[in-house]
């Protein structure tokens, strides 16, 4: 959705995904759609292509995030804003889907993302009232 409505508002948008028939049935012009992961995201659209890249509840599920955030920096242009939507430790989450391999405490983000330029940490909560984090940083 966000991506739909960042298009009409007239920004040149790409999303990838996993779930393939889903990047199939909505994929047009602009937004673009493409079926891949993100640790390989450099295959799919290039190098140096965009000026913000968004992940938003995506590295918890990757089994590699160091691999994910140098595919951030290749198809990312010199300069551009990197935001990322993290689920953080939390005593009362349960993963009733069983579908993340990990979640962030402030140790963690620190290690993957305090050397980067401009880093910024905000602490939020999601839908459910569960703490999240929202990460920005410059390439």
């Amino acid at each position: 959705s966000l991506i739909k409505y960042l298009a009409r508002k007239g920004y040149n948008c790409t999303g990838i995904d996993l779930h393939r028939s889903l990047m199939e049935s909505m994929n047009s012009d602009n937004p673009k759609f493409l079926y891949g992961k993100s640790d390989s995201m450099s295959e799919y659209v290039g190098f140096n292509n965009f000026d913000v890249i968004m992940l938003f509840d995506v590295l918890e599920h990757c089994f590699t995030v160091e691999a994910v955030i140098s595919e951030i920096e290749k198809v990312a242009r010199s300069g551009a804003l990197v935001i990322i939507n993290l689920p953080r430790t939390s005593m009362s989450y349960v993963d009733d889907a069983y579908e993340h391999l990990r979640m962030f405490s402030d140790r963690m983000i620190n290690n993957y993302f305090g050397d980067k330029k401009n880093f910024l940490q905000e602490r939020c909560e999601d839908e459910n009232g569960d703490p999240t984090s929202f990460i920005t940083y410059n390439i």
